[in-house]
């Protein structure tokens, strides 16, 4: 059991509390609303109404000692970034900042925040993955330049095992896992022998430009 806090009760950090204790993890909610602690209270651990630009608060609520720290301040960009600030000088070991801007972004990634959290920009590039090929099933991009995608194998990978397809020279990805749809079974990682099938789902991670490529093949 993990021992997380969400400091920020918007709507998306109100969620991510909820899901979190639901699955099994110890959470802390923090927001300066009495009203939105309310609320949340009776879905986390435990649930606090402070400050937290205030880098005493945080310290006394051991935020150093949080497997990781989930920061939902919203639109309160200098709130934002100062309180991640407090949180790296505290030496937490994994923040994870929700970013409203591209400016918000670069500035959370510049200081040192661990994983910035930008959900209309990366919802639309998901979005707009599975819509610009026909094999494409889901899309998670990585960082700057890599990206996970899902997708169902082109015709020339048909019958062919991963050795025969040589995926790393010919495609330059790697397939991290082969999901078998009529048994639900998953090899992660494959063999180099498996074959594939039309019926399976590929899950392959690779630079973002040339998963585009991949896409549109037929």
């Amino acid at each position: 059991m993990a021992q997380i806090a969400v400091i920020g009760m918007n709507s998306f950090g109100f969620h991510v509390a909820k899901s979190l204790t639901k699955n099994g993890n110890e959470v802390l909610a923090m927001d300066q609303q009495e009203a939105i602690i309310d609320r949340i209270k009776t879905y986390v651990s435990k649930a606090v109404v402070a400050d937290a630009t205030d880098k005493t608060v945080l310290r006394e609520l051991n935020m150093s000692q949080m497997d990781a720290v989930v920061l939902s301040l919203g639109s309160k960009l200098d709130a934002s970034i100062l309180v991640a600030m407090h949180l790296l000088d505290l030496n937490v070991k994994n923040i994870v900042a929700k970013a409203v801007s591209d400016d918000h972004v670069k500035i959370l990634e510049r200081i040192g925040v661990h994983k910035v959290v930008f959900l209309e920009r990366d919802m639309g590039e998901r979005i707009a993955a599975s819509l610009q090929g026909v094999h494409i099933m889901d899309y998670l991009p990585i960082g700057k330049d890599l990206s996970i995608i899902e997708m169902s194998p082109l015709q020339e990978m048909h019958y062919k095992n991963l050795i025969e397809l040589d995926f790393r020279n010919r495609y330059n990805c790697q397939v991290l896992a082969v999901r078998d749809t009529q048994t639900g079974l998953t090899l992660t990682p494959p063999e180099p022998t498996t074959s594939i099938e039309p019926h399976h789902v590929l899950t392959i991670m690779g630079a973002k430009d040339l998963i585009a490529k991949l896409s549109k093949k037929k």
